[in-house]
């Protein structure tokens, strides 16, 4: 894999990668509890937002949270993902109903018009898929279908998740998981040292990266995640005009010495006053949470 692909060529891997895994994807995470994800969004949708509203699942996979959600009459919902085959298992799920609808499309380049949704969910990880380039493309998109006062409701794994998993793969360079019609193989690509002289948002933000290969009998697809710290992710969500609400603690177990998963929520201000007022609060969330 290059070692700085493109946006457009990381938007591309993802295609390939969720292409070909999408028929396995539901059973690899069938142990997640979507219902109490569903419960936290939903809480969180509620504490910002009127219970009449417009929202966008971006990247909402073969759809396990859009179901969890789309029960709520008073919200109209919009499932977007790269894939078409992922998109395809979605559709043919019964809670698939008048109030809401599926779009396939690159998440850095979003086919809806300017301020159209009261809400943007990227659950599971959304973020850490795309580099530091690409997080910067699609907060713009995000921030420009988003009305004015609307949220981005998020979660990601930290640089403190990437340390665990290369504890649990015992410092090896690779770990693998098999299944009779697919191999998922990690490898973690050596962190290169950075002087402090040469540290720029780029190297600081993508520093941590673990490559996953899928190989079944017929497809190879690779991609590539990211990790990293919440002050990052907020340092980017500023960048792109966000006012941040609320950085909640996920998982974080109490031998850890940081959470390993963290949800952030950012709001396209009303005004430019009040994105200048919310950015020194921001900082405060992060030193608190992170």
């Amino acid at each position: 894999m290059p070692s700085n692909p493109s946006p457009t060529t990381e938007a591309q891997l993802l295609q390939e990668f969720y292409n070909t895994f999408a028929a396995h994807y539901d059973s690899f995470y069938e142990l997640i509890d979507y219902e109490t994800w569903a419960a936290l969004i939903q809480r969180e949708l509620d504490e910002w937002l009127p219970r009449s509203r417009c929202i966008l699942e971006a990247g909402c996979g073969t759809g396990a949270v859009l179901q969890e959600i789309a029960g709520d009459p008073q919200q109209t919902c919009i499932g977007a993902d790269i894939s078409r085959a992922m998109l395809d298992i979605c559709q043919k799920k019964s809670f698939v109903k008048h109030n809401v609808s599926l779009v396939q499309g690159d998440l850095l380049r979003l086919s809806f018009r300017e301020e159209n949704f009261d809400a943007v969910l990227g659950i599971f990880s959304l973020l850490n898929s795309y580099s530091h380039a690409a997080r910067g493309l699609m907060l713009q998109e995000i921030r420009r279908v988003l009305k004015p006062g609307g949220i981005f409701l998020t979660d990601f794994a930290t640089a403190h998740r990437y340390h665990e998993l290369r504890a649990a793969a015992e410092w090896q360079e690779e770990t693998s998981h098999s299944e009779p019609a697919f191999n998922l193989h990690q490898t973690f690509p050596a962190q290169p040292e950075i002087e402090p002289h040469a540290q720029t948002e780029t190297s600081l933000h993508d520093r941590f990266v673990i490559d996953r290969t899928l190989n079944t009998k017929k497809l190879t697809a690779r991609h590539r995640l990211y990790f990293f710290e919440a002050e990052h992710l907020a340092a980017e969500f500023s960048a792109a005009a966000f006012e941040i609400l609320k950085i909640i603690p996920l998982l974080h177990h109490s031998s850890a010495p940081a959470p390993n998963r963290l949800m952030l929520i950012g709001r396209k201000p009303c005004s430019d006053s009040t994105l200048k007022s919310s950015m020194n609060v921001s900082r405060n969330f992060v030193s608190k949470t992170a």
